[in-house]
This record gives structure tokens, sequence and C-alpha cells, in this order.
């Protein structure tokens, strides 16, 4: 108002005022403000919010304008290569920005949104586009997500910012301020896959402790994984829940290992597989552990892990749990093929029985 007023009284005879601002208000209230100050100063005010900018500068693809006109992010046409995936991913990205922008043509419903706001925000990221944009399409994400989102939705959209800003932007700093609010939310709702996400931001942190001394303080990696293993350790103890009882402990394992090498107590590193064996000789019949974590981390393992009888041990026996696994699914594919050639026959009874037992080699969690 008081920048309306001060132009008003310049008596240069402004025909329409403009005015823009990085705030995102109401429609309703941007429009009745407009109005006031018509009625006040006697000359048409528009007001332009962040949704416009964000609309101009990333639908139309005017990075280069920003960029050039107001200095704002980085611009550099000759920068990015394209793959051979990019114009696909580049396409979809366009088919998203317009479904959203023209919502009552796309009928993309607010429950919708949450999805594909995430999902440009991930492929704006994987093509590599100005940071701004990037951080942009993150932000309306995350808002989708809390006004129209689940717990879940709400806490994925912030680690991907998070992971983003470290794998992408080298910024560790942003990703150590929303780890704050993913925290909470984790520990609250003491939900192994949020658990895991947290860990591997921890992990992460750890890293960066060796490069950065003075960093290191501010991540607060000891306490943080002192909550951490509480929760997990509650988790762990619930007996009523098997497969994410087993997550748990299996998480637990895992962050002793992360605790062990930063402390170079290489030594004490044969305790943890055992503990890890007898995890999976558990978890062979429990449908929902995560087989593919267990997997992948003892591959990573073997890289840095030092000569030891007991991890030979251990990636022998995920060898053969994961080649148990890998058959049940081979064998699911082939009963479900058959009970679609059942069904396929009109033979609605027989499809049944051949797709139940689909179902049951198909009851694990990588399926």
């Amino acid at each position: 108002r008081s920048d309306v007023k001060g132009i008003s009284e310049t008596s240069r005879g402004y025909a329409h005022i403009h005015f823009f601002t990085n705030q995102n208000p109401r429609a309703k209230k941007r429009i009745d403000v407009e109005e006031e100050l018509k009625e006040s100063f006697g000359v048409p005010v528009t007001i332009y919010d962040r949704n416009w900018i964000e609309d101009k500068v990333i639908q139309n693809s005017h990075a280069d304008l920003a960029y050039d006109i107001l200095g704002i992010g980085d611009f550099d046409p000759n920068a990015v290569k394209k793959g051979a995936n990019d114009t696909a991913r580049e396409n979809e990205l366009a088919d998203i920005e317009q479904a959203i922008a023209k919502r009552d043509v796309s009928r993309l419903t607010d429950f919708d949104s949450v999805a594909e706001t995430l999902r440009a925000a991930k492929l704006s990221r994987g093509l590599e586009r100005p940071r701004y944009e990037t951080d942009g399409r993150f932000e309306r994400a995350i808002k989708a997500a809390d006004q129209f989102g689940s717990h879940r939705q709400k806490f994925v959209s912030r680690y991907e910012k998070a992971w983003t800003s470290i794998w992408w932007f080298d910024d560790v700093s942003t990703a150590n301020e929303i780890y704050d609010d993913l925290e909470a939310a984790a520990l609250k709702d003491g939900s192994c896959f949020e658990l895991e996400r947290l860990g591997n931001l921890l992990n992460v942190f750890v890293g960066r402790e060796r490069l950065d001394k003075q960093q290191a303080a501010t991540l607060k990696i000891d306490s943080r994984f002192a909550s951490l293993s509480n929760v997990l350790g509650k988790v762990a103890c619930d007996k009523q829940h098997p497969n994410h009882a087993l997550y748990a402990e299996t998480l637990l394992s895992l962050h002793d290992i992360t605790q062990k090498m930063r402390r170079a107590e290489l030594e004490k590193l044969d305790e943890v597989w055992s503990r890890l064996i007898g995890i999976v000789d558990r978890a062979s019949g429990l449908g929902e552990f995560p087989a593919d974590l267990i997997g992948k981390m003892t591959e990573l393992f073997a890289s840095f892990a030092p000569e030891s009888d007991e991890f030979d041990k251990l990636v022998i026996k995920v060898a053969e749990f994961m080649g148990e696994r890998k058959k049940d699914g081979e064998q699911g594919r082939l009963l479900l093929r058959r009970g679609a050639q059942k069904l396929d026959a009109e033979k609605p009874l027989a499809a049944i029985v051949w797709l139940g037992k689909a179902a049951v080699a198909f009851n694990k969690n990588e399926y």
C-alpha cells in the first residue's frame, strides 16, 4: 500500500501500476487488495504473486530471461547435454506441467496433484535443470503434500528435496535443515521406511564429517544416531509385527557398522556380521521383509570389509537367501500366466486357484 501511495503521489499520471511479490496470497485476498488500491488511489493495480512468477519462468521456459535481466539462478544453454532418455523425460515433464497449469482441462484432482508435483520435481532433477527450477518444483510438491497428501507423502517430498540438495547440488546444509522436520515425523510415526531414510542422510553426514570438521558440529551426528537407535530398538521389540521388527533390527545392525567404522573399530565387525546372519535366517519365512536392502548393503560392505570368515559366511547366506526369493518370483510369474490363461478360457474358478498360488509366491516385499 505504501508503494502504491508513493507512486500515485508523484502526480506523473501513471495509467496502471504493476506490483510483483514473492509472497503467495490467496486469490481472493489478492483481488480484494487490488480493488481496494484502485478505489483509494484511482489507478488500476495488478499484483503478480509467486505462482505467476513460477509459471512464467518454469512453464514457459524463460530461465534465460530470469538470469539475464534479474540475475537470478544460473543459466547456460550449452551446459546440459541430452542423453538417450532425456527427450522422453522432457516430454513427460511438459505434460505434467500442462496438467497442473490447466487443471480444469486435465481434471487433475488435489490428491493426484501430490504425486504429479513430486514426479515433476524428480524429472527436473534428473534433467539437471537449474537449481531454482528444481527447488521451486520441490517446494511446490511439499506444499501439495501438506495440503492434500498423506503422512508418507509429506515425508517423502521433504526427503527427496534433502537427497537432491546433497547429490545434485553438493549442499549438505540444506539437507541438515530439512533433517529436523524429517526426524520429528519419523520418530513419532515409527515407520522403518522413514527411519531407514533418516539413516541414509546420517550416513551422508558421517562422510561430510570426515571432510569438514567445522561443519561436523552442526550435523549433530551422535545425538541424532542416539535418537534414531532408541526408536529402532523399541520397534525391534514389537513381536506383534515380526516383519517390521526384523526390519528395525536390520537397520540397527547397519547403523552399528557405520558407528564402528567411525571409531575405527574394524576388529569388532565380526559380531555384526554374525548378527546379520541370524537376521537372514529369521527372514526366510517373512514375505514383507525388505530382502533387497540386506542384499545391496552386503554387496556394498564387500568393497571395504576386512578379510573375515564371518563376513564370507554372511555373503554365502545372503546369496542363498536372495536366490530363493528370486526363485519364488519366477515361480509366481509362471503361476500368474497360467491363471491368466484360465481366465481367458472363461474358467474363472480354476483361474482363482492359480492366481491364489501366484499370490503366495509373490508374497515378498520386492514383488
